[in-house]
């Protein structure tokens, strides 16, 4: 089983994510390569420490939603900037305005959706089935590694 959920949530963690957003936000603009650390890396860090924090205390409950798009985590990290690409040349072929804030936010939102139903669909159709066939051709590898050692050793 897993930790015993606490009745009161890590304040601290909660704050860490707020100053984690916050510092995304507020710097993430910044196109010096200098000061990526500081405006990507420490808030980013912070995020995920927090998250790592909070869940390890029980506070968040299990969302299988979540758990699935974990999984599929190495498909969609695979197929997503070529959606994103393919999806911004998509985007200026047909004409939908590309400067401002508002058209880059819907913008973010179509690739961002595309490149979870790409990647999840991978997942589906290419990454599991291909996990599959390999963990039942190298079972005997995986779970009987003594078995093989002695193999080895009386074959020569």
């Amino acid at each position: 089983m897993g930790p015993e959920p606490s009745s009161h949530p890590s304040r601290g963690a909660w704050i860490g994510i707020m100053l984690g957003a916050t510092g995304l936000v507020a710097f993430g603009d910044s196109q010096s390569e200098l000061l990526r650390l500081f405006t990507f890396g420490l808030p980013g860090a912070l995020i995920v420490a927090a998250m790592v924090s909070l869940e390890q205390r029980g506070s968040i409950e299990f969302w299988p939603r979540l758990k699935f798009l974990g999984d599929a985590y190495y498909s969609l990290y695979l197929t997503q900037l070529s959606v994103i690409v393919f999806m911004r040349k998509f985007w200026t072929m047909q004409g939908l305005p590309v400067a401002g804030l508002g058209p880059a936010l819907l913008f973010v939102c179509f690739a961002l959706a595309a490149s979870i139903a790409v990647g999840t669909l991978t997942h589906i159709w290419i990454e599991r089935p291909m996990l599959r066939f390999l963990r039942q051709r190298f079972a005997y590898w995986t779970t009987q590694p003594e078995a093989r050692l002695l193999e080895d050793v009386s074959s020569s």
